[in-house]
């Protein structure tokens, strides 16, 4: 993804958890994030993942756009209604996570692990997913982008349901019922 922006801030993971956890924070838009960002060998993930699923994000979600999360370990971690558009997830593990409800418009998920992961309900034009894998991921009523015919896997993702852009839904009406 080549970023239109330049980040204003920079967060260790320490500092995020903290932010979250204690002050209830919940803007980190162009901010990024640094160092060894795998939240799930991070010794609070317990004490997230209760706080998450206690919150109301579909009111009060996380904001993390034009933002820069290269590499991040997020697998596992329900984000339902994270806001996350224009913001650079390449390389990044969401294996199994729900990222159910949320915006992801013109972000970049190349190379990126999106194996089983839950991308129901998301908007995600303009999304890049050049190189992801996304086999069993669930893109059920979601926006995607014609890039996620350009992952390693798609044909093992569910894509059957998308609301399809033009593009997308051009390839895929094409396509034999036998290669879905």
């Amino acid at each position: 993804m080549e970023q239109q922006f330049k980040p204003v801030h920079e967060i260790t993971i320490d500092k995020f958890i903290d932010d979250i956890l204690r002050l209830d924070r919940r803007y980190f838009s162009y901010t990024e994030f640094k160092g060894n960002f795998d939240l799930g060998a991070h010794p609070r993930i317990e004490e997230l993942k209760e706080y998450l699923a206690s919150q109301d994000l579909k009111n009060s979600p996380l904001i993390i756009n034009y933002s820069i999360l290269t590499g991040i370990n997020a697998s596992g971690l329900v984000l339902q209604y994270l806001r996350s558009s224009h913001t650079d997830f390449t390389d990044a593990n969401f294996y199994g996570a729900n990222l159910s409800h949320g915006s992801f418009v013109e972000s970049s998920f190349n190379k990126a692990n999106l194996t089983d992961a839950n991308f129901s309900d998301t908007l995600c034009s303009a999304a890049d997913f050049r190189e992801a894998t996304i086999a069993g991921a669930d893109f059920t009523n979601s926006h995607v982008s014609p890039s996620i015919l350009l992952s390693k896997d798609w044909k093992d993702a569910k894509l059957d349901a998308i609301v399809k852009d033009t593009a997308v839904k051009n390839v895929l009406d094409a396509l034999s019922p036998s290669l879905l």
